[in-house]
């Protein structure tokens, strides 16, 4: 089950690793997907996490 809306370390654990690849423009959250787009390349990227024993993202 992806957690709706995602919790704050889930959140920032998405943030880092869009931003470190290159993601860095957020887009909104949507049913628990976490949205990131990039300036210069075309597309974006959509981060959740799900787990019964702590987040996997």
């Amino acid at each position: 089950m992806i957690e709706v809306p995602q919790s704050f370390v889930v959140r920032q654990e998405c943030e880092k690793a869009a931003y470190q690849n290159g993601y860095r423009r957020p887009l909104e959250e949507r049913y628990g997907w976490r949205g990131f787009a990039s300036t210069t390349v075309p597309g974006a990227i959509h981060m959740a996490a799900t787990g019964t024993n702590g987040a996997r993202l």
